[in-house]
């Protein structure tokens, strides 16, 4: 009787770790229900032994019972994470938003008033300071680096459109999720990594984005696994 969950023989089973008063530990002892192998294993693997026990769910029953708990839960949260993304919302929208515009305003205004006093030095004939000529000289060095075409921005410029071609050639408009969609949804597109290593002209960049592939792929063999099982599960229930 592997498949009941009444007997130690139970196949369909895992090990979960309460969270348990200190005082409260030494009372949860193995249940009639679970073999002494599987007990002492997670005895053994318990990540906290002073503060945590182990809890077996046996089942898909006790599995779903865990998930409804947890989502029971998440909804308990709710009421006191949602006030406080509202107000951290509200205080990034008043707050952060109202003092970068204000800073912006600022900035052009010292600029403006910078530009006319350089102006009216420049038509005095009043020569400039040798700490005036070091930091024109720093600034002309920026704005040639970054007007080069091998340049950070141009770099960061390239990529930004690289991204939204490929954001604008991905068609995620799926009614139904079956093999077909998931190979497309997880398919890479024909703007691969090489051409975007290439255009950065550095390999870290390419490293990121070919694990980013290769965990995809990774994810794709999973579901489809999955979607598998599920298939079996279901034609198996309907065939009862």
């Amino acid at each position: 009787m592997c498949w009941s969950k009444e007997t130690a023989a139970c196949r369909f089973n895992h090990a979960f770790y309460y969270v348990v008063p200190p005082g409260d530990v030494p009372k949860y002892t193995r249940p009639p229900n679970v073999d002494e192998r599987s007990w002492a294993l997670a005895v053994q693997q318990n990540p906290d032994p002073q503060r945590m026990v182990p809890v077996f769910a046996k089942g898909f029953e006790d599995l779903k019972k865990r998930v409804d708990e947890q989502d029971a839960a998440i909804k308990g949260t709710r009421p006191i994470f949602t006030p406080l993304t509202n107000a951290i919302y509200h205080k990034h929208q008043v707050g952060t938003i109202v003092k970068m515009e204000a800073y912006k305003r600022r900035n052009m205004e010292l600029a403006s008033r910078v530009m006319k006093k350089v102006e009216t030095l420049r038509a005095l004939g009043i020569p400039s300071v040798p700490e005036e000529e070091v930091f024109r000289d720093r600034l002309q060095t920026l704005r040639r680096e970054l007007n080069q075409p091998d340049s950070s921005k141009s770099r960061l410029n390239e990529i930004t459109s690289l991204v939204r071609m490929q954001d604008e050639m991905q068609d995620l408009n799926y009614d139904t999720i079956d093999e077909e969609n998931m190979d497309k949804i997880f398919q890479p597109t024909s703007v691969s990594v090489s051409l975007i290593g290439a255009t950065i002209g550095g390999t870290c960049f390419t490293q990121v984005l070919q694990q980013q592939q290769e965990g995809l792929v990774r994810l794709t063999e999973i579901v489809m696994r999955d979607l598998q099982d599920t298939n079996l599960m279901l034609n198996s229930a309907m065939g009862l």
